[in-house]
């Protein structure tokens, strides 16, 4: 019975350490989404389903230290472009990542306010929104 009691209140700290500690955490997740190509002209034929890409690339924003984090799945180059709500062009760059390598992007420079990323992978476009606060 001593043994149960034990398990159950080591389990109720542990929870309540993990619910700090993801409390503390200030990495905003950015959702890379596939963001097709504009289509050309008028084609009246019927089309087929679009393609479901992915990228094998995670991107986190950190508010208390203004970085983009971006981890990497996969060796290989990306670029990328950050684009502020005006649709001018604040950063740009490229990474050349190895798997399970941790890449930053410092934008403490930034004024406050939303910001979309936009990172090419194998000729494709990937998207993700984040917020700056000051």
């Amino acid at each position: 019975m001593k043994r149960i009691k034990l398990l159950s209140i080591m389990m109720a700290l542990t929870i309540q350490s993990l619910t700090l500690w993801a409390a503390t955490t200030s990495d905003n997740p950015v959702d890379l989404t596939y963001r097709p190509a504009p289509m050309l002209g008028n084609n009246p034929k019927p089309s087929k389903a679009p393609a479901r890409f992915r990228i094998p690339l995670s991107a986190s924003f950190n508010d208390e230290s203004q970085q983009l984090l971006m981890v990497a799945l996969d060796d290989m180059e990306y670029t990328y472009n950050i684009y502020a709500e005006d649709g001018a062009v604040v950063a740009q760059g490229a990474l050349n990542c190895n798997e399970g390598s941790y890449n930053t992007v410092d934008l403490s420079l930034l004024d406050g306010g939303e910001y979309c990323i936009v990172v090419t992978y194998n000729g494709h476009n990937f998207e993700g929104i984040f917020e700056v606060y000051e």
